[in-house]
C-alpha cells in the first residue's frame, strides 16, 4: 500500500515526508543521546545512521520507478554527495543557531530540518533517484524512447 501511495504524485511527497521524518527522529534521538559533548561529532554520527536508513527507504519505496530504474551504482554516490552537502548546511545552521544566537538545540534542529526538507526532496526526485532512460540500440530494435513499437511487415505480391 505504501508503494502504491508513493507512486502517485502527491503520495510520493507524503511518503518522502514520512521517510524524512523517520530519519529526523533517528537523527534527533542519536543527537540528544550523544555523550561526546561535541556538536560536530554528534551531528555527523547521527546523520550517518539516519542517512543510511533514509537512503534505503527512498530507494526502495519513495522513488521506486520499476521498469527503467536506475541502479544503486548511480544513485548511491549521488545520495552520498547530497547527504554531505546537507550535512554541511545542517551543521552550519545549527552552529549559527546554538552558538552565536544562543537558541535551544531542539527548536534550532526543527527549523534547520524543515528548511532543508524541500531542497532535499527536489534534488532526490530530479537528480539522485531519477529513472534511467531507455535508449535505442541495435540490440533492441523497434524501441523508441522507451516505448516498444509495433512491428508490421509489408508484403508485396505481384
Amino acid at each position: 500500500m505504501v508503494g502504491h501511495i508513493a507512486r502517485s504524485g502527491s503520495g510520493r511527497l507524503l511518503v518522502f515526508g514520512a521517510s524524512s521524518f523517520g530519519a529526523f527522529l533517528v537523527d534527533l534521538v542519536l543527537l540528544l543521546h550523544a555523550t561526546l559533548g561535541n556538536l560536530l561529532v554528534s551531528v555527523v554520527g547521527a546523520r550517518l545512521v539516519s542517512s543510511a536508513a533514509n537512503y534505503l527507504v527512498n530507494d526502495r519505496i519513495v522513488f521506486a520507478h520499476g521498469v527503467g530504474r536506475r541502479t544503486t551504482r548511480t544513485s548511491l554516490p549521488r545520495y552520498a554527495l547530497l547527504a554531505g552537502v546537507l550535512l554541511g548546511a545542517n551543521y552550519g545552521l545549527m552552529w549559527l543557531g546554538t552558538v552565536p544566537l544562543h537558541l535551544p538545540l531542539v527548536p534550532t534542529k526543527l527549523v534547520t530540518e524543515l528548511g532543508l526538507f524541500a531542497v532535499s526532496y527536489v534534488v532526490q526526485r530530479t537528480l539522485v533517484f531519477r529513472a534511467a532512460r531507455t535508449r535505442t540500440t541495435p540490440s533492441t530494435p523497434g524501441r523508441v524512447k522507451g516505448v516498444a513499437a509495433r512491428r508490421t511487415d509489408v508484403r508485396v505480391s505481384g
